[in-house]
């Protein structure tokens, strides 16, 4: 099933109970960077927000504590994952910052729900370029035809179930 989560820190709490209370053996999470050139693979999630950086709600978190708490996403392969997007010609890396937005916050909370609650579920988060031809590729470092895009999006997920057993 597909779930749009709106960007803001509000949502993601319900949104996550929502689409884990029938946990799904994959979920795969995307999210728009200006920075991304292709698939930014995350391979891991941290605490932190921004505070100086509001949401879509114009929400601003409060400031981080002295230590972040950061998951490291053991339960995927990502370099199988790397592996078959590079095979199907999709520019992609691995990624050890999730930025310090609702992205990060959206994967750090499901992957803390997954590990307290022992869930089958294998999670990952793909920040992705602007889509083609719209506002936001005009200031990105890179673009992507949507239905490229889905296709990777869907190789991803594949990739994941595949590791699933």
């Amino acid at each position: 099933s597909l779930h749009l989560l709106e960007t803001a820190y509000a949502a993601i709490h319900p949104a996550r109970d929502a689409i884990l209370a029938d946990p799904p053996g994959v979920l795969v999470m995307t999210g728009y960077s200006a920075r991304a050139q292709g698939f930014h693979l995350e391979c891991r999630a941290s605490d932190i927000c921004a505070p100086d950086k509001p949401d879509a709600r114009g929400h601003a978190p409060g400031a981080a504590g002295a230590l972040p708490t950061i998951l490291h996403n053991e339960a995927v392969d990502f370099g199988a994952v790397e592996t078959s997007l590079s095979a199907a010609g999709f520019p992609c890396e691995l990624s050890h910052d999730a930025g310090e937005y609702v992205c990060n916050h959206t994967y750090y909370t499901m992957l803390a729900r997954i590990a307290e609650h022992g869930l089958p579920t294998r999670a990952i988060f793909v920040h992705i370029p602007a889509i083609a031809g719209t506002p936001l590729a005009e200031t990105s470092a890179s673009e992507m035809e949507l239905a490229r895009m889905a296709e990777g999006v869907a190789l991803v997920a594949r990739a994941l179930s595949a590791q699933a057993g």
